[in-house]
């Protein structure tokens, strides 16, 4: 299946460079000895580091052009931070690129809150089943879908660093076996994130099973998305509030995950990455579950959660289901009618 277009050309190059860095040790420029020390730090391992370049470098060189455009010739391998909103007006950009980045890095800046919201609450956000609306078009020889989640938690803390935390779902075997159309599975309910410092970025794979290993799909997703955050960090000024950082990481992680991953079973759609800040996790967690309704709104189901994640590719549309909770608890918000 084709790859989509990358969101964001420049910064897919950046993500290549980033890993090739930490892959190689490379420490010839300031953004390459940065985000390669920074990366080990963050759990980047180098060798499947290694295997994620050597994959994308396998690509048509013509499709990577395409996809690249003008960073296919020139890898951005020594970018500098962009400039604070106060500083970028002023400064002369080495290149239109480089003022690009300054100006939209002013401007997610400027439109995102401020600081890190974690206080005194501690917010666990927890998957709780998913439902077949349509089977795969192609499932390896049998008449029923064998299915995974993968969920990848990250957040920045006080110092700018982020942390990732990766789950399979379910947790408590490999797969969802024997998964029909209109078919519910609940649980096993589980913790995929738990923490004070919001804005947090929750991207969630789903796959249809045949023949490769979940395990190696996670850990090579996980050092993609922790690679991104290292990057972001690393080019975003210090002004940059972690809702900015994070709001960034959405697209990037897209284009990492369905660049740089290879894999011997089918990958559902997109990956969906959805983002949690103190409002909208507020919002959610005052309101009771939902079941998810289907079929132009005439079909309720036995799955309830806060919010659903959607992955439809190859005739498939799964929904995965995640609740919300804070401790002190939320107080519920009364409807009268």
């Amino acid at each position: 299946m084709p790859r989509p277009a990358p969101k964001n050309p420049e910064l897919l190059a950046a993500l290549v460079a980033s890993l090739r860095a930490t892959a190689e040790n490379r420490t010839g420029t300031p953004m390459e000895a940065t985000v390669a020390e920074r990366g080990r730090n963050a759990g980047v391992d180098a060798a499947t580091a290694a295997t994620l370049v050597a994959r994308f470098d396998r690509i048509n060189p013509a499709i990577r052009r395409a996809a690249l455009g003008q960073y296919f010739d020139n890898p951005p391998v020594d970018l500098a931070p962009a400039s604070t909103p106060a500083t970028s007006a002023t400064a002369s950009a080495s290149s239109s690129a480089a003022a690009a980045r300054a100006s939209a890095a002013a401007n997610v800046i400027t439109s995102a809150s401020s600081g890190y919201l974690g206080a005194a609450s501690t917010y666990t956000v927890t998957y709780q089943g998913m439902f077949c609306e349509a089977e795969t078009d192609w499932d390896g020889f049998t008449n029923s879908d064998e299915v995974l989640f993968q969920t990848f938690a990250t957040h920045y803390d006080d110092d700018g660093v982020n942390h990732t935390r990766d789950e399979n779902q379910p947790y408590d075997k490999q797969i969802y076996e024997d998964v029909d159309r209109d078919e519910v599975r609940i649980g096993p309910v589980a913790a995929v994130w738990s923490g004070t410092n919001l804005p947090m970025s929750l991207t969630v794979v789903a796959w249809e099973h045949d023949y490769g290993d979940p395990d190696k799909y996670r850990a090579e997703i996980k050092v993609i998305v922790n690679a991104a955050a290292v990057l972001l960090a690393y080019l975003y000024p210090p002004a940059a509030a972690a809702s900015a950082l994070v709001a960034a990481l959405q697209p990037l992680i897209v284009d990492g995950i369905n660049w740089l991953l290879g894999t011997d079973d089918d990958k559902i759609g997109e990956p969906v990455v959805e983002v949690l800040d103190f409002g909208r996790i507020e919002e959610l967690g005052s309101h009771e579950v939902s079941p998810y309704v289907y079929a132009n709104n005439t079909k309720n189901t036995e799955l309830y959660g806060h919010f659903f994640t959607h992955h439809r590719g190859g005739g498939a549309h799964y929904v995965a289901a995640f609740k919300v909770e804070r401790d002190p608890a939320f107080e519920p918000t009364v409807i009268i009618t």
